[in-house]
């Protein structure tokens, strides 16, 4: 058997944290997982966080950086296949800052046999879920307006046809997977793996990290925002900086009364891209879909659930 490197980037919200749970599970002669462990923890996650650091250009983990490459060259030379999950790779608040991520770290693996691993998800249900997650990180003209989200360039992971286009310039292998069918119980990890793996194991996937919808599914829990939200944009940022308020007396007691004072309070709301928004993303949806994998099926625009 021929070693490699399967590297599977999520993006958000498309049952990464299910696959991730499947595959620490993962017992089979000849392959390893060195991705994320569910729940999150330094110290089980160790490989993928040196990973995550190379993307990110941290250098501070040159040695530990070094010590991973060896041991990746040693198990794909054995033959052995390394399994990686790891959705922060595309996590970005930028298309550049994802890219360069994207960069670096197929970069570090050059020479080393790779498939990257992309799950399809309808963008109309993708995109406001992972809204949802990252809600409270959000800079505040973010936070007030949902369709400027969807412009951002924090949705580029989503943005299937261009994402794909990318990862294929950089010059390795990329499969692609139906989120649909990840929310079985249990799958093959053929299936997941693609036709360059020889593995024979089956997957058992649980349900985890489910987005707060209500009952009919139609609306999202967003929490409430505060005054001292104001204080993390940008331009504001800029003039605290510039006048030193930082400084003053009283600045820290300022904020404490900042973040009580509610600018909107939590609630439920439905999130739904506006018609531009949605064009673009199912149609880079379906280009991704035919040009990767057309066994996956299509979106159609009747079945809105």
């Amino acid at each position: 058997m021929s070693g490699r490197i399967f590297l599977h980037i999520g993006p958000p919200k498309t049952a990464t944290t299910s696959l991730q749970i499947g595959l620490q599970g993962l017992h089979i002669e000849g392959a390893s997982y060195l991705g994320t462990s569910q729940p999150r923890s330094p110290a089980q996650n160790a490989e993928s966080n040196v990973l995550i650091r190379v993307s990110r250009a941290d250098p501070g983990c040159t040695e530990e950086a070094q010590l991973l490459r060896a041991s990746l060259e040693g198990r794909v030379a054995r033959g052995e296949t390394v399994i990686v999950s790891e959705e922060m790779f595309v996590v970005g608040d930028s298309e550049e800052t994802i890219k360069d991520q994207l960069r670096r770290l197929v970069a570090f693996l050059e020479g080393l046999p790779t498939t990257v691993i992309v799950a399809l998800r309808d963008p109309r249900k993708a995109i406001p879920s992972y809204y949802q997650e990252i809600y409270r990180s959000l800079p505040f003209d973010l936070v007030r307006d949902f369709d400027r989200f969807t412009r951002d360039g924090r949705t580029y992971c989503f943005d299937y046809n261009a994402l794909c286009s990318f990862i294929e310039s950089l010059g390795v292998d990329l499969h692609l997977i139906d989120f649909r069918l990840l929310m079985v119980s249990e799958m093959a990890l053929s299936r997941i793996l693609g036709p360059s793996s020889e593995l024979d194991a089956t997957l058992q996937l649980p349900k985890a990290n489910v987005s707060k919808v209500s009952n009919d599914g139609e609306l999202r829990f967003l929490p409430g925002s505060n005054l001292a939200l104001l204080g993390e944009t940008r331009s504001v940022k800029a003039i605290i900086d510039c006048l030193g308020l930082r400084s003053l007396p009283g600045w820290k007691r300022a904020g404490r009364i900042a973040r009580r004072i509610p600018l909107q309070r939590s609630r439920h709301i439905a999130l739904q891209l506006d018609a531009a928004s949605e064009k673009h993303f199912l149609g880079s949806f379906e280009s991704a879909r035919r040009k990767w994998n057309p066994s996956i099926a299509p979106l159609f625009e009747s079945h809105r659930n």
